[in-house]
């Protein structure tokens, strides 16, 4: 998610971290997740459950998401960023590859390194043969 105007872009290099408050579509819950974290992962860190609670009047919380659910997220972010990365060019070499993350995410080079390694893992991006391997996006079920 891009904050727009030299405001929004202001606020997101500076801010310690980014969170979005989401409603689950089959639930009564809403889910806190973060979308920047300064010197971290957002996708580290773990996805947190409200809900409306009737007697309190009040929302309560109800824990985080699972294990399960929490990777899950973190391959359809992946995927997501992958896409957009891709969106506009077929295959990168790894410097364009980190650049491309940095300007998209506003991170730094180290943690760009360590999205283009996810990914490679998750098997969302792979490495082409021979020296000049060039990354592009593997065809994904979702």
């Amino acid at each position: 998610m891009k904050l727009r105007g030299h405001l929004g872009s202001e606020i997101q290099r500076k801010a310690a971290g980014i969170l979005s408050i989401e409603k689950e579509d089959n639930t009564n819950t809403s889910v806190v997740k973060a979308l920047k974290v300064r010197d971290d992962s957002p996708l580290d860190v773990p996805l947190i459950q409200f809900g409306w609670n009737k007697e309190l009047n009040r929302h309560v919380f109800l824990g985080e998401k699972s294990k399960a659910d929490s990777e899950a997220r973190k391959m359809e972010d992946l995927a997501s960023t992958a896409r957009d990365i891709f969106s506009s060019k077929q295959s990168y070499s790894y410097q364009d590859l980190i650049k491309a993350i940095m300007d998209l995410l506003y991170v730094k080079e180290r943690m760009a390194k360590n999205y283009i390694k996810y990914m490679k893992d998750l098997n969302i991006i792979e490495k082409g043969a021979g020296t000049h391997g060039e990354f592009t996006l593997v065809q994904l079920p979702f």
